[in-house]
């Protein structure tokens, strides 16, 4: 029969004071055995007798084995599983970090594109302006400006060779340029907002129209201002070249002279 073991206190290697213990009594096992809350077994006479309590233990350790082999490979299992888990969240976490860095990325490659074409579009600008001269056409007789258009004979066109009339214009809120060689480049695309062309005459003041009739020069400065969904422009371009002759200018394009 099976009898509830007792649990082991100091000195549990002792065996009981009676002597040989008897059969249907508990005996005193060892502190491995106790801690474990293991039954001892008392075998009939036909049997052997009574197993004693070393003898219970190993038994009984023997048949744990088994349990406790079967709950450390359900751990193991609980563990892989966890650790799965943990796994797909970083990779989650990770794959949205390198999610938001792309995009990043693109939004910068799109300022710096825009940043490129936006100074691309004042260099032009500043390039055709600086060097304008009355126009050929009209000998010096006409205007070279208002508020909505700049025409005048520049040695530096953007796509002409030497002398050639420039025209810059506004049209449906888009800055236009043409010269000899192109009639028509849309140079910023609108809408552009209060955009407006200004000149800065001999006194220091900014006006609105440029007549060659009124000037014996050209403009100190002449400037462009406008609004954009970037931003706001403000191109101030110096004139570097005083104001040649009519009939000078016409005689360098005659010769095919690139520059004054």
């Amino acid at each position: 029969m099976e009898v509830g073991a007792r649990r082991a206190t100091p000195g549990c290697d002792d065996w009981l004071s009676a002597g040989r213990p008897l059969p249907g009594r508990a005996i005193r096992r060892d502190r491995g055995c106790a801690e474990r809350g293991w039954r001892v077994r008392f075998l009939p006479p036909a049997q052997g007798g009574v197993q004693t309590g070393q003898g219970a233990c190993s038994t009984m350790s023997a048949a744990s084995l088994g349990t406790s082999g079967a709950r450390q490979r359900g751990f193991t299992l609980l563990e892989a599983i966890v650790t799965l888990v943990i796994v797909s969240l970083l990779v989650t976490i990770l794959m949205q970090a390198l999610g938001q860095a792309m995009s990043l990325r693109t939004r910068l490659l799109r300022f710096d594109g825009e940043n490129r074409v936006a100074g691309l579009q004042e260099a032009w600008f500043r390039e055709t302006v600086a060097g304008l001269q009355r126009d050929l056409e009209e000998l010096g007789d006409g205007t070279l400006g208002t508020r909505e258009s700049l025409e005048y004979s520049t040695p530096s066109p953007l796509a002409a060779q030497g002398f050639s009339g420039v025209r810059w214009w506004l049209e449906n809120g888009s800055l236009h340029y043409a010269d000899g060689k192109v009639p028509d480049v849309v140079i910023i695309q609108g809408p552009l907002k209060d955009a407006a062309f200004s000149y800065l005459d001999e006194g220091g003041a900014w006006v609105d129209e440029w007549k060659w009739k009124d000037h014996k020069s050209p403009p100190r400065m002449v400037r462009f201002t406008a609004s954009t969904a970037r931003g706001s422009l403000d191109w101030l371009v110096p004139i570097m070249a005083d104001g040649l002759d009519p009939e000078d200018m016409k005689l360098l394009d005659e010769s095919h002279t690139s520059g004054i």
